[in-house]
């Protein structure tokens, strides 16, 4: 019993012996002997074979194929769609702010602070608004809007001059409630055209006497003014009519008495009758003398009522250019341009309207990435083009429109983007995927993985070309290939032999081994 171990011999020698037990026992000894000489034949090794285990196994190479195509250096970042330019309208009919290119400006720009209720909202996220558009209602009244550089800082009322009511005469030009001329000056043409906007909307213009009629009580008065004022200035006139009449009667009355007074000369009358005839002239010339002194109070009195007329036309007509219609600063809002997409909704409707009730952005969407690092300085400059990465999986085309240092003087470059076409409004506010390219080649190159180029103690480049196993050896036959380095991709470099036909597409290079 070769190879038993002493336990499974003193095993063995307890066993019964009996015919049939001793068999069975026999049989379970030779298998558990013949299962030990296997183990022990398994696992012994001779020293010859110990040492040939310990050799290092034959090395075997890396290689890489050599490919054409074209080769890019990218760059990923992530950018956000914003508006190239907006406005934030004020509940007062201002600017809460104006965007730059590149940048929201701070401060506050004409009236802001909220009030009242938001009573209505005629327009959602994505809508264009229009100039002369009412886009929402604050307690009942509306906000239109009106292209303008400077938002109102007051109200306009019928008499006012300024370049913010030349503004608001030119919208009404545009959309044709006024001709002209544009002056600058709040007149009754300007009135008649604000009162056709808001009667345009649904709405009646606000009035300078909140409403309450006083304003066309004093019109009425002055009205009636002046009507009595003319009623007077005919009155003078007929009684002019009536000195003049009374002068000429007067006139002929001393004609007559002339001719009786020259009948009755010494000779010809008696004494008594002579007397009678310079009487009666006396008489007629003091009557044309009174006739003629009513006359003058009469022509005097018809120019003092022409007088009172005039005051009175010219009070009413001063008093009309104070009154009436009146444009308040919390209902018109200006925007640099029009027509301009909503970007945001501030509040529902019944809730209280806050400072910025809607934003605006009259431009298109760009992307704007923030502090861009991972590209050399000016390797990204506008009109470079790059990838974005929509959130639905579609990529588009976009190009660099302006490349600025961070902001606060953080690390990298601010860049903004403009798709290569427009970006829906409802995308505002998305974070897209920008890939950069940094670096290409102009056409297709050959390239290799960057592990297989390798230098000399000269700086020579070269890559190791496999071309075929040698029969002897089985061993690769490496040729080395001395190259120019191009544009260094993300997984490529761009090679160039400096013997032509010396690298090839196809061909392998050793990247390690």
């Amino acid at each position: 019993m070769v190879g038993a171990s002493p336990a499974v011999l003193d095993a063995l020698a307890v066993w019964p012996v009996k015919r049939t037990g001793w068999l069975v026992g026999v049989s379970v000894a030779a298998v558990v002997l013949t299962a030990g000489g296997f183990v022990a034949g398994r696992f012994v090794r001779s020293p010859a074979e110990l040492a040939a285990e310990a050799q290092p196994p034959e090395p075997s190479l890396i290689t890489a194929d050599v490919v054409r195509g074209r080769i890019s250096k990218t760059v990923i970042a992530r950018g956000d769609v914003v508006p190239a330019k907006q406005v934030s309208i004020a509940a007062g009919g201002g600017w809460l702010a104006q965007s730059d290119d590149l940048g929201v400006s701070s401060g506050v720009v004409g009236p802001s602070a909220g009030g009242g209720v938001l009573t209505g909202s005629f327009v959602s996220v994505g809508d264009q608004v229009l100039e002369g558009q009412a886009v929402v209602e604050v307690a009942g009244r509306p906000l239109f809007v009106l292209q303008g550089d400077v938002p109102l800082t007051r109200d306009l009322r019928p008499g006012a001059t300024g370049g913010d009511v030349r503004r608001l005469q030119e919208a009404l030009c545009r959309l044709g409630f006024f001709a002209g001329p544009v002056s600058g000056v709040f007149d009754a043409d300007t009135r008649d055209a604000v009162a056709a906007l808001y009667h345009s909307a649904g709405y009646t213009a606000a009035a300078t006497d909140g409403g309450s009629g006083a304003d066309d009580d004093a019109l009425a008065a002055a009205d009636r003014t002046v009507e009595q004022a003319r009623d007077a200035l005919a009155g003078a006139n007929l009684a002019v009519a009536g000195a003049r009449d009374q002068v000429a009667s007067a006139q002929t009355a001393v004609g007559r008495a002339e001719r009786v007074s020259q009948e009755s000369q010494p000779g010809s009358a008696t004494a008594s009758d002579e007397a009678q005839a310079e009487d009666d002239l006396a008489e007629a010339n003091r009557a044309l003398a009174a006739a003629q002194r009513g006359l003058a109070a009469a022509e005097s009195a018809v120019t003092a009522a022409g007088e009172d007329v005039t005051w009175a036309v010219e009070a009413r007509d001063r008093l009309r250019a104070r009154v009436g219609v009146v444009v308040p600063m919390a209902e018109v809002g200006f925007a640099p341009s029009l027509p301009a997409a909503v970007t945001a909704v501030a509040v529902e409707v019944g809730f209280a309207a806050p400072a910025c009730l809607l934003t605006l952005t009259p431009d298109a969407l760009v992307v704007r990435v923030e502090g861009l690092v991972g590209v050399g300085s000016g390797m990204v400059s506008e009109g470079d083009f790059v990838e974005l990465a929509m959130s639905g999986g579609e990529t588009r085309a976009g190009q660099v429109t302006a490349v600025s240092p961070a902001a606060g003087g953080g690390l990298g470059w601010d860049v903004e983007i403009a798709p290569s076409e427009p970006l829906a409004v409802a995308l505002a506010g998305e974070n897209l995927k920008v890939t950069f390219m940094e670096a290409t080649t102009s056409g297709e190159v050959l390239g290799v993985p960057q592990g297989a180029i390798g230098s000399d103690s000269a700086g020579v480049l070269s890559v190791a070309v496999v071309d075929g196993i040698d029969q002897a050896s089985g061993r690769p036959i490496l040729r080395r290939v001395e190259v120019v380095v191009g544009v260094t991709g993300i997984d490529l470099v761009e090679v160039t032999p400096v013997q032509t036909g010396e690298l090839a597409e196809g061909m392998k290079v050793v990247i390690g081994g």
